[in-house]
């Protein structure tokens, strides 16, 4: 299995689909056909979700004190792959079919793509000890921050294009932590399926 090259989307002009048009057709669904997205729509939508969007390495996304604490994860037919925002790639993590443990719901498997969400906490230790100190038992609450802004790019960016997605929660997060070898430091917040509707 090999790391897959996304387009970079850091210079490109943006679509022509207004924010409000965007905000207006923002929606859930849960129908998915498992035609794979094209390579346009998945760089893309990992740009949305977690990609650079200035020169000096900021994103997409707001994270307090720009310590970007999430890891994205993509859950694909041919194997699980890492976000790498700063390489534009999705790097090869596990290979092999396991969108059965992106999601509970008989969906999650048909659709070609969930994302899955952790934070590592251990991005919150910064040797700052004023820094250190602020996060101290709220890495929680931080992280579900960043994750909500993560979520709504994906969907307004969906929106956008036409392309289903749905917010979920029922994961694993043991499985899955124990399927891509993670550490006690990462936290699992969000998963989302992503895919064209019938």
């Amino acid at each position: 299995m090999k790391n897959l090259s996304l387009d970079p989307q850091q210079d490109r002009k943006a679509a022509p689909c207004t924010l409000l048009d965007a905000i207006h057709r923002r929606h859930t669904s849960r129908i998915f056909i498992p035609k794979a997205l094209s390579r346009r729509h998945l760089s893309q939508l990992m740009w949305a979700a977690y990609g650079i969007n200035r020169a000096d390495g900021h994103r997409t996304v707001p994270s307090a004190m720009g310590l970007y604490p999430l890891r994205i994860y993509a859950f694909m037919p041919e194997g699980v792959y890492l976000y790498n925002p700063v390489d534009s790639t999705l790097e090869a993590v596990v290979e092999g079919d396991h969108r059965t443990l992106a999601g509970m719901q008989d969906f999650v498997p048909e659709a070609p793509i969930s994302i899955v969400i952790y934070s590592d906490y251990d991005t919150f230790r910064t040797g700052n000890p004023d820094v250190d100190k602020v996060f101290e038992g709220n890495e929680a609450w931080v992280s579900a921050l960043d994750a909500g802004a993560v979520a709504e790019n994906v969907y307004l960016y969906c929106s956008s294009e036409d392309i289903n997605v749905v917010e979920r929660m029922m994961v694993d997060a043991a499985a899955v932590a124990q399927l891509l070898g993670l550490p006690p430091s990462y936290h699992f917040q969000v998963a989302m399926t992503v895919g064209y509707g019938a």
